[in-house]
């Protein structure tokens, strides 16, 4: 009698000690659960004071084609400013002309072509006469004031930025001569087309030529 009592006493025991654990197991269950948005509002909290992982913030502005004076070439000017805390950097630009879409620089009375332009963190990248530009080589058609170019900002962390890009008249630059003027740091080679618009300078050997 007394080992039957024993039995069953034990038995009881076991099925609420059962009864505890199932418990627990529910409660830890509901925790993890529970802690999934608070992960996601600490994730908010550090996206909000710059902990997670920020990006360059990227806008063009002033894209513009002087009309060229030699028919197979032609050049582009922007400026892509940046908001983002992030730099990031040009690293192809394509249209949809014939022939080559090049990046340029001028080093001295030569112009080179380079493979990209670094924007700054919170600052701009600007492509203008007598400067870093977008050159168009090999054209089979003159580019005359009218017309609009598909220009592609291809960067090494962001996305591609598409543009229609207008020829504009061979003097035409954003904001008139007071904003060339500051822009280009000196009359000489931004407010005119001393680079671009003449034969001379633009697409001659002595610019183009890294021999001579």
């Amino acid at each position: 009698m007394n080992t039957a009592l024993r039995i069953t006493t034990a038995a009881a025991a076991a099925l609420a000690l059962s009864a505890v654990l199932a418990g627990c197991g529910a409660d830890d269950t509901g925790d993890k659960t529970e802690g999934t948005p608070a992960a996601s509002a600490s994730a908010k909290a550090g996206a909000a004071d710059g902990t997670a992982a920020a990006r360059p913030q990227l806008k063009v502005a002033d894209a513009y084609i002087p009309a060229p004076a030699k028919d197979t070439m032609g050049a582009a000017y922007l400026v892509v400013h940046n908001s983002g805390p992030v730099a990031d950097r040009v690293v192809k630009v394509t249209s949809n002309l014939t022939g080559e879409t090049q990046m340029h620089t001028v080093k001295g009375t030569k112009m080179q072509q380079v493979d990209g332009y670094d924007v700054p963190a919170n600052g701009k990248l600007v492509l203008e006469r007598g400067g870093n530009h977008i050159m168009f080589v090999e054209l089979e058609k003159k580019l005359k004031e009218g017309d609009t170019v598909e220009l592609t900002l291809h960067f090494a962390k962001s996305d591609p930025i598409e543009l229609e890009v207008d020829v504009k008249p061979m003097t035409y630059r954003p904001g008139g001569s007071e904003d060339s003027g500051k822009a280009g740091g000196g009359g000489a080679m931004h407010g005119t087309n001393m680079m671009h618009g003449s034969d001379s300078m633009h697409g001659s050997d002595s610019m183009h030529s890294s021999e001579k």
